[in-house]
């Protein structure tokens, strides 16, 4: 099959353009994957910590609005904390409605469960939290936030806090795979390039090589030539261009030696060889040509001489 020096250099640009193309698909792939994991770090770890601490400090508003419920002196300001109180409650309800629809796990999910379990017992303390209020009755509303539901709302601030920390577990571990993801990415891309230097740089000794060679052996020939030494050849293994000009070198050679061979013929008086130029503009084979019919007249008429002399000679 011919190698050309074209192709060659074709196929070792293609090549590094099939590894940047490569190099880049990946990059992209990964940067997408690397954009992907950041999306759902925050619309989901990040966002449930984000909205289990609101869940926090709604309850901590939720046992202020509750504590002022049962220590109002009036009935003015018992009506402005449950007004206050029943935002609150609204509020707390709808985040974890959300929380138990965002969770990842089931255990999460379940935990979230058993807050909105909780929460109806607060809902229900709520309640004769506002009657004890209304009647009056502040020792009775303080006993009860003092004792009742602060257990229950030591209960839920402990499940907040349980799934906070494993949202930030799932953070941590998120930002984990994206340095993992990033590590072996800038690996691959390292190893890519590394490849396609060493490609290029063998490519190029190559190429320079096989290009070298074969000048360095018509340069041999050349030289060889120059001073008249016709008996040379050259071999090359490439199949090339280079090869091409060794070739033609060779019958260059090949055509000086088979003139020189003619012309050391004609030195010893063999004028029966019959010089062929190879062109019409190769001048030393048509002045070779020329010689040797000069020299054939030359010699026949030397002939006719010396038969007209020897017959003078007879008489």
């Amino acid at each position: 099959m011919r190698f050309t020096i074209k192709f060659k250099l074709a196929a070792a640009f293609g090549l590094m353009l099939a590894l940047l193309i490569g190099t880049m698909g990946y990059g992209i792939y990964s940067l997408g994957i690397l954009n992907q994991s950041i999306s759902d770090t925050i619309a989901g770890p990040a966002a449930r910590l984000e909205k289990a601490q609101e869940l926090g400090n709604i309850q901590l508003r939720l046992t202020r609005a509750q504590t002022n419920i049962a220590l109002s002196e009036n009935q003015v300001d018992v009506a402005k904390y449950i007004e206050a109180s029943d935002r609150n409650l609204k509020k707390f309800e709808d985040t974890v409605a959300w929380l138990v629809q965002a969770a990842s796990t089931e255990a999460g999910k379940k935990a979230w469960q058993d807050v909105q379990t909780d929460f109806q017992q607060i809902q229900t303390l709520d309640r004769r939290l506002r009657e004890l209020a209304k009647a009056g009755d502040r020792v009775g509303a303080t006993r009860l936030i003092m004792v009742e539901a602060r257990a229950m709302t030591d209960k839920i601030e402990e499940t907040i806090n349980t799934r906070m920390e494993a949202n930030r577990d799932q953070m941590k571990q998120a930002d984990t795979d994206t340095d993992v993801l990033y590590t072996s990415t800038r690996n691959i891309l390292l190893g890519v390039a590394a490849l396609a230097v060493f490609a290029a740089i063998a490519t190029a000794t190559w190429i320079a090589m096989s290009i070298s060679n074969g000048l360095n052996k018509i340069k041999l020939v050349a030289e060889a030539v120059s001073i008249g030494d016709l008996d040379q050849n050259v071999e090359i293994k490439t199949n090339d261009e280079i090869r091409d000009l060794v070739e033609t070198i060779n019958k260059m050679t090949a055509n000086l030696r088979q003139i020189a061979g003619i012309a050391s013929q004609i030195a010893n008086g063999d004028l029966t060889v019959a010089p062929k130029p190879l062109s019409d503009k190769d001048t030393l084979g048509l002045s070779l040509e020329s010689m040797v019919e000069r020299l054939r007249g030359v010699v026949s008429d030397a002939l006719a001489a010396s038969e007209n002399v020897s017959a003078g000679s007879q008489q």
